[in-house]
């Protein structure tokens, strides 16, 4: 991963850029190996997920894709990282590189995005996803 920064330093808590970089590639794996019980505990029940093609989702909506082959996830590649913590939020804008396929159709994806993760009772959810395509 390149050009990583960190705005605020660690949190109170202990929380530092790694805990959020351990936390992505835990919900991109999930993802790929479709382990819906997991990603589904990692999700906040508000999910809001906008894909690149400006479809929004919320984590029922998200799940069924997974399960129903709608969305299949392949790999993700995270490029670029940048973690901004505030207390109990973290917003990371990033550049990844995603295999995918969507509807039947294969192809892999250069995606800007901003996610943000929210620390509801001790406890780091993913809210919500934004992504936008780049150019291959």
């Amino acid at each position: 991963m390149t050009a990583t920064a960190f705005a605020q330093g660690k949190s109170s808590k202990g929380d530092t850029q790694e805990t959020f970089r351990q936390l992505e590639k835990r919900r991109y794996d999930l993802m790929i190996k479709k382990d819906l019980a997991s990603l589904g505990d990692l999700l906040a029940d508000d999910l809001v997920y906008t894909h690149s093609s400006g479809v929004t989702e919320n984590k029922q909506q998200y799940l069924k894709g997974l399960s129903s082959g709608t969305s299949v996830y392949y790999a993700v590649e995270p490029e670029e990282m940048q973690v901004r913590l505030y207390s109990n939020t973290a917003i990371i804008n990033g550049i990844a590189r995603v295999d995918t396929e969507v509807n039947g159709q294969k192809t892999t994806l250069r995606l800007k995005y901003t996610d943000a993760w929210v620390k509801r009772n001790g406890k780091w959810q993913f809210m919500t996803w934004q992504s936008l395509r780049m150019p291959q």
